[in-house]
C-alpha cells in the first residue's frame, strides 16, 4: 500500500445540523468530507447580522457557539482544512429564539383633561424579540383599576399569498398550505386567564438550510422558531436537518416534552434578516408538531396597518373593582400611545407599563399623573321661603360630586314679566334676596363653581316666586285632553304664567259648526258632556281672579272625541335585571291599538302576591321585588276608551340574589356551662337568597390582666362562619358578660345592617381567686378592721364571705355578706391569724391569709408576789414578780407609799426595769403600807398589787 500525500480537501463536510439552540447558545455537529484527502481539522466561521464576527477551529465534529444574541439570524460556515489549507463551506442558517423585553422607554403621562390621561412611551431600547403586546395597568393609592392589554390585530389568511417587502423577495415568498402546519389564528375577542407571561407549550418549527441545487420555489416559514431543552444539546435534531426537509410525526412528537416552540410573526422579521447573501436560499420544512385542543393561538395579523384602536372586550372584571380590557394597536410600532379615560378628576394615578415578547413579560415601567379639576355636579334640593312680598330666603344642599373645591355660588333669577336677568354671589349654601317686584314671578337656578367652571344649571331645581294679586296678564296654558270617550271628554290645562294672584274658577268655552257650550270649574281639570262622537271641537279657557279675567283667553284646542279599545295585545315582552328587586320590562305596542295607547296596565305575581301596575310608554321600571323570587306578568294596553280584552302572553320573571333583608328569628343561647354557650335561630324570613352566617362573640365585661397587675386585660373576639343554624361557644371566661352578634349572608355578600344582637352571661361557678385585701386599721388594743373586695375572678355573686380567727389559743369562725369585719374582744399585743374565703352558690374559692397584731394597753393584771426583804429606819428593800397579763412591754414599775399615821399617799417609780427596789426617805418609827405596779406605753391600767405593810425601826 502506498500512501498519498496529502492535499486541500475537495468538497465541504457534510449533514451540517444544529443539536440545540437557545437564545443565547447554538451547538452544531457534521460529519468529514465525503472525499478524504487527509487528515482533517476543522474551520467555523460565525456570520451575524453585521457580518463576520469570529472564527475558531477544531479537531472534534461539533462546536459550541456561546455569547449570542437573542431573536437574530447567524450563519455559520464549516470548512475542512488539511495540508495546510481549507475546502469549500458547508453554511447553516439559523434564528436565535426571543426572550422576554427590557423595559419601554420615554414613557410619559399627560392628563389631557380631568377624567382622562395620555400615556405615551417608545419600544423597549432591547426588545430580543418582535412585540406580542403591550400592558397598560391603572392604579390609585395601589389599587388596580383597570388592566388593559394592547395587542395586534390583524390577522394573516393562512390560505391566501401575502406580499412581502421587496428586500425579501428571494427568501419570503407566501406561507405554504400544508396538513403538517399548525394553523395560527388571532386570539379569541378576550381570555381573561390566560396570562401574557406563558408561552405556548407547543408551536410549529422551521429551519433555514443552505440551498444548493435544491429549487428556490419552497417556501420559509419563519413564523415560529425552536428552543430546545438543555438535556437534548448533545442529541442530533431531526427539526435541524439539512438534508431533510419534512420530519415524521413520530420522530417530532417523541421530544415535546423536551421542545417548547416560541411564535414569531412572518410580517414582523427584523430588518436584518431581509437582507440575505445571493448565495443564500431559505427553505422550510412542514413541522409536525400540532396546536393541541384548547392550546393558545399567537395571532399572525399584519402589524403594518397603523393609527386604528379598536375595542376588542370592555368591562370584563376578572377582580371586583377591576376593569380589564384588550384593545388593538400596532404593537410594532417605535412609539406608542393611549388614552386612558374612565378616570375620577383631580386624582393621581401611576400608569404602569410592560413589553411582551412571546417568551414572556419584560420588566415594568411606572409613571404617575394627576387629571385635573373639573366643573361640579349640580347642587341638590333647592328651595326658598317667603320673607315679604319683595324678599324671600333661597336655601340649597352643597353638589354631591364637588369635582374640586367649591369656590362660591352663583343663583341666577329670570323676572318672568320683563325676563330681566338677575345674580347674586354667595361663599354659603343660602343667600337672602331682596328689592323684588311685587305682582311678579321670578325663576331662580343655583349653580356651584370650581376654578375650572360653574355646574350646568338643571329645570329640576327652579324655585319660582309670586307676588301680590291682581287680574291675570296672560291666558292659561297647556290645554290638553286627558281623557275621552265617545261622549264626554275631560280636559286639564295649567294656570296662566301671570296670573298674578288666586285663581277663583275657570270659563270652558267649547263649539263646533253646530254646538256651542261653556262650563265653570274652581280646578284645572273639567269633564265636557254630552259630545258626539268622533267629532271635533273647538275648546278655550278663561281664569278669573277677584279682579277679573283680564281679557285673556287661552289657545284653542282641537279636540277629538270618541276613541274605541284595542283590538289586539302587546306583544315580544322581554325584561333585564337591573339589580335583586329590580326589573326592566319592555314590550312593543300592540299591532292593532285604535287609537292613541295612553298607558298600559301590567299584572305581576307569583305564589304569595297580586300587584297592579300602569306604564305610559311600553317600558316599566318594576322595584320593590322580592328578592330572588319568581313572577309571571302579562301587559294590557289601554287606549282613552278603555283596555279591551286583550292580554299580552305571560312573562317569567326570577329575580337576582341579594343580601337577606331581615335579620335571624328566634335567636337564642343556652348557658351550658360556666365555660361554653350553645346558640340557634332561625332562618331570615326573606334570605333573598342561600343563607349562611357570620357569628362574633365578644367579651363586653372589664376583666383585670392577671399577668399584669393594673391593666385591664384586652378583651377577645370569636368569630365563626357555618350554614348551619346552632354554633357551640367554648373555652370562655366564667361568669362574664359577652356581645353575640349574628349576621346572615348570601353569596352576594352580608347583610350587616340585618344584624342581630344578644347580650348574654356564662354561668357561675365557684370564686378562681381569693378576696383582695385593701386595709386592716388597729382600733384599739383589743379591736382591728378589716376591708376587702371581692376576688378578681369571683366567677358569679358573691353569697357570703367565711372568715377564720386564730390565735391566743382559741379559733372563732363567722359568716358574713359585707367586704368589711371589727374584730373586737382580742387580747392586747397578741398575733393572730385571719382567713378569708369567699363563696358563690356553686362553691367557695381560694384562701386569703390576713395577719394581724393587735395594739398595746395597760396592764390588766398587777405585779404579784411582792416582798418586804430587809428595812431600817428610813429605807426598805422590796423584791416582786412581773404581771401575767402585761398587754405590752413593760418600760417601769411604780410604787403606791401609804403613810398610815397621818393617811397621806405617794406614789414614786422604779429606777429600772429590774423586779427588785431600794425606797428611802422614811421616817422612823412610822408604819407605812406599800403596793406596786406596772407600765406599758399605754400607762399602769390602775393594776396594783396586794399591800405590804410594815414599820420602819427606831433610829
Amino acid at each position: 500500500m502506498v500512501r498519498m500525500p496529502e492535499s486541500a480537501p475537495e468538497d465541504p463536510p457534510q449533514n451540517v445540523s444544529v443539536l440545540n439552540m437557545t437564545s443565547r447558545l447554538i451547538s452544531v455537529s457534521w460529519n468529514s468530507p465525503n472525499i478524504i484527502t487527509g487528515k482533517f481539522t476543522y474551520v467555523l466561521y460565525l456570520y451575524g447580522p453585521t457580518g463576520f464576527l469570529y472564527d475558531n477551529s477544531t479537531l472534534d465534529t461539533r462546536f459550541l457557539f456561546t455569547g449570542l444574541t437573542p431573536y437574530t439570524k447567524y450563519r455559520v460556515d464549516v470548512r475542512a482544512k488539511a495540508a495546510g489549507e481549507v475546502g469549500p463551506a458547508a453554511e447553516k442558517v439559523v434564528i436565535t429564539p426571543a426572550e422576554a423585553p427590557s423595559t419601554v422607554q420615554n414613557l410619559e403621562a399627560v392628563a389631557e383633561d380631568s377624567i382622562s390621561v395620555r400615556v405615551s412611551w417608545r419600544s423597549p431600547a432591547q426588545p430580543n424579540g418582535p412585540i406580542t403586546q403591550y400592558r397598560l395597568q391603572v392604579l390609585a393609592d395601589d389599587t388596580l383599576l383597570q388592566d388593559i392589554t394592547l395587542i395586534s390585530g390583524n390577522i394573516t389568511d393562512l390560505n391566501k399569498t401575502q406580499t412581502l417587502p421587496p428586500n425579501v423577495s428571494n427568501s419570503l415568498r407566501r406561507i405554504k398550505r400544508s396538513d403538517e402546519l399548525s394553523p395560527v389564528t388571532s386570539p379569541p375577542a378576550f381570555t381573561a386567564t390566560v396570562s401574557a407571561r406563558t408561552p405556548p407549550t407547543a408551536m410549529t418549527a422551521s429551519s433555514f438550510a443552505r440551498s444548493e441545487s435544491r429549487s428556490t420555489g419552497h417556501t420559509a416559514n419563519t413564523d415560529f422558531q425552536p428552543t430546545l431543552h438543555p438535556a437534548l444539546a448533545d442529541e442530533p435534531t431531526p427539526g435541524y436537518d439539512s438534508e431533510s426537509v419534512t420530519q415524521s410525526s413520530d420522530n417530532v412528537n417523541s421530544r415535546t416534552s423536551a421542545l417548547s416552540m416560541i411564535s414569531v410573526s412572518l410580517n414582523t422579521v427584523p430588518p436584518w434578516l431581509m437582507q440575505q447573501s445571493h448565495t443564500e436560499a431559505v427553505t422550510s420544512a412542514t413541522s409536525a408538531l400540532r396546536l393541541t385542543p384548547g392550546q393558545q393561538r399567537l395571532s399572525t395579523r399584519d402589524a403594518s396597518v397603523t393609527g386604528h384602536i379598536s375595542t376588542r372586550s370592555a368591562g370584563v372584571t376578572g377582580t371586583t373593582g377591576v376593569t380589564v380590557r384588550e384593545e388593538v394597536v400596532d404593537v410594532l410600532s417605535e412609539k406608542l400611545s393611549y388614552l386612558v379615560s374612565d378616570l375620577n378628576p383631580f386624582t393621581e394615578y401611576t400608569f404602569r407599563v410592560t413589553a411582551s415578547t412571546t417568551a414572556g413579560e419584560g420588566p415594568a415601567a411606572d409613571i404617575t399623573e394627576k387629571t385635573s379639576e373639573q366643573v361640579p355636579s349640580s347642587v341638590l334640593e333647592v328651595s326658598y321661603q317667603n320673607i315679604s312680598s319683595t324678599s324671600i330666603l333661597v336655601n340649597w344642599v352643597p353638589p354631591l360630586n364637588p369635582n374640586g373645591r367649591i369656590t362660591h355660588y352663583s343663583v341666577y333669577g329670570l323676572n318672568l314679566r320683563s325676563n330681566q336677568a338677575l345674580n347674586w354671589v354667595t361663599n354659603t349654601t343660602s343667600i337672602l334676596i331682596s328689592d323684588l317686584d311685587k305682582y311678579t314671578g321670578y325663576k331662580l337656578r343655583v349653580a356651584a363653581s370650581t376654578a375650572v367652571g360653574e355646574s350646568s344649571l338643571s329645570e329640576e331645581d327652579d324655585v319660582f316666586a309670586f307676588t301680590l294679586e291682581d287680574e291675570p296678564d296672560s291666558p292659561p296654558e297647556n290645554l290638553s285632553v286627558l281623557e275621552t270617550s265617545p261622549s264626554t271628554a275631560t280636559l286639564t290645562w295649567s294656570a296662566p304664567e301671570k296670573a298674578n294672584g288666586v285663581i277663583q274658577y275657570y270659563e270652558v268655552f267649547y263649539e263646533n259648526e253646530s254646538y256651542s257650550a261653556m262650563t265653570n270649574s274652581t280646578s284645572n281639570r273639567v269633564t265636557l258632556i254630552s259630545l258626539k262622537p268622533f267629532s271635533f271641537y273647538n275648546v278655550s279657557v278663561r281664569a278669573y281672579t277677584r279682579y277679573g279675567n283680564g281679557n285673556q283667553t287661552s289657545e284653542t284646542l282641537y279636540l277629538l272625541s270618541g276613541e274605541d279599545v284595542p283590538g289586539s295585545p302587546p306583544y315580544g315582552l322581554s325584561y333585564e335585571s337591573v339589580s335583586p328587586s329590580e326589573v326592566n320590562v319592555t314590550w312593543n305596542a300592540p299591532l292593532q291599538p285604535n287609537g292613541v295607547v295612553t298607558h298600559y296596565s301590567l299584572e305581576l305575581w307569583n305564589s304569595t302576591h297580586y300587584l297592579n301596575l300602569t306604564s305610559p310608554t311600553n317600558f316599566l321600571h318594576i322595584t320593590h321585588l322580592r328578592k330572588y323570587a319568581q313572577y309571571r306578568i302579562v301587559v294590557q294596553a289601554h287606549t282613552r276608551a278603555g283596555a279591551g280584552n286583550y292580554s299580552s302572553n305571560p312573562l317569567n320573571i326570577t329575580t337576582l340574589e341579594d343580601v337577606p333583608s331581615d335579620p335571624v328569628s328566634n335567636l337564642t343561647a343556652q348557658i351550658f356551662s360556666s365555660t361554653a354557650i350553645i346558640v340557634s335561630w332561625d332562618p331570615p324570613m326573606e334570605p333573598n337568597g342561600r343563607p349562611y352566617y357570620i357569628l362574633t362573640l365578644q367579651e363586653a365585661g372589664i376583666f383585670p390582666n392577671m399577668t399584669s397587675p393594673g391593666i385591664l386585660a384586652v378583651n377577645k373576639t370569636i368569630k365563626q362562619t357555618t350554614t348551619d343554624n346552632v354554633s357551640l361557644f367554648t373555652k370562655l371566661r366564667k361568669y362574664f358578660p359577652y356581645v353575640l352578634t349574628v349576621t346572615p349572608a348570601t353569596g352576594a355578600g352580608p347583610a350587616y345592617n340585618q344584624t342581630s344582637t344578644m347580650y348574654l352571661r356564662t354561668d357561675d361557678d365557684s370564686p378562681s381567686s381569693p378576696p383582695l385585701l385593701l386595709s386592716t386599721t388597729n382600733l384599739s388594743s383589743s379591736s382591728i378592721a378589716v376591708v376587702w373586695q371581692r376576688p378578681l375572678e369571683a366567677n358569679g355573686e358573691i353569697t357570703e364571705y367565711t372568715l377564720t380567727l386564730s390565735g391566743h389559743g382559741s379559733t372563732n369562725t363567722t359568716q358574713t355578706p359585707n367586704t368589711s369585719i371589727i374584730l373586737t374582744n382580742l387580747v392586747s399585743y397578741t398575733a393572730y391569724n385571719l382567713t378569708i374565703i369567699a363563696s358563690t352558690r356553686k362553691g367557695a374559692g381560694p384562701i386569703l391569709l390576713v395577719h394581724l397584731h393587735t395594739d398595746e394597753g395597760g396592764p390588766s393584771s398587777p405585779p404579784r408576789n411582792l416582798t418586804l426583804y430587809n428595812h431600817t429606819a428610813v429605807s426598805v428593800w422590796l423584791t416582786w414578780e412581773p404581771p401575767l397579763e402585761p398587754n405590752g412591754v413593760v418600760i417601769k414599775y411604780g410604787f403606791r407609799i401609804q403613810d398610815l399615821i397621818t393617811q397621806t399617799v405617794t406614789h414614786r417609780n422604779s429606777s429600772g426595769l429590774s423586779a427588785m427596789e431600794h425606797l428611802s426617805g422614811f421616817r422612823p418609827h412610822s408604819s407605812y403600807e406599800i403596793s406596786v405596779y406596772s407600765y406599758t406605753r399605754v400607762g399602769h391600767g390602775n393594776q396594783f398589787s396586794s399591800p405590804v405593810t410594815f414599820t420602819t425601826n427606831e433610829s
